[in-house]
């Protein structure tokens, strides 16, 4: 079992997991600023390891994992779809988790991969009570299916590294 998520992505993405940092500070805030949140360091890591090396994002499954300027202009989306959002009917919804506020779109969800242009990863920022800020969901607004996946990325990314496997149409496996 892979203890930190510097040691996952070290196992994930070799030497390049712990590649200097091709963000600068100031890019960084203003993501962090128009977003309203502290995203965790794991998940500028993460993409400074992805950028390095492309053919590594491979191990890291099925979804694709969006650039920083992509998750800010996939959040501008959301939050646009998430303006004229209602909550999803509870009688039409399907998978779900009682962690995770079953709206297909929300501000407050940082979307950080993507499968097929509708099955999203998301970092979390709006949980029901019975989850927690910063996990990390699985949202599939056509199909109405919610998934957590981990109550953070750091140990989303650990998970990863011990075979965990992210799966489009279920969630996760391992």
């Amino acid at each position: 079992m892979v203890a930190t998520w510097h040691a996952a992505l070290e196992k994930l993405l070799g030497a390049h997991g712990s590649s200097p940092d091709l963000m600068s500070v100031a890019h960084r805030s203003a993501l962090e600023a128009m977003l309203s949140a502290r995203l965790p360091d794991s998940l500028f890591a993460l993409l400074n390891g992805i950028a390095a090396d492309a053919d590594h994002a491979a191990r890291l499954g099925e979804f694709r994992w969006l650039s920083i300027n992509e998750i800010g202009s996939m959040w501008k989306l959301h939050a646009q779809l998430a303006d004229d959002a209602e909550e999803v009917d509870t009688d039409i919804a399907g998978e779900r988790d009682e962690r995770v506020l079953r709206v297909s779109h929300h501000r407050q969800r940082v979307p950080i991969a993507e499968f097929n242009g509708d099955v999203w990863i998301h970092l979390d920022f709006v949980p029901t009570a019975k989850g927690a800020a910063g996990q990390v969901i699985q949202v599939d607004p056509e199909g109405l299916n919610w998934f957590w996946l981990a109550p953070n990325l750091d140990q989303l990314l650990i998970d990863l590294a011990s075979g965990r496997v992210l799966d489009p149409d279920a969630g996760t496996r391992d």
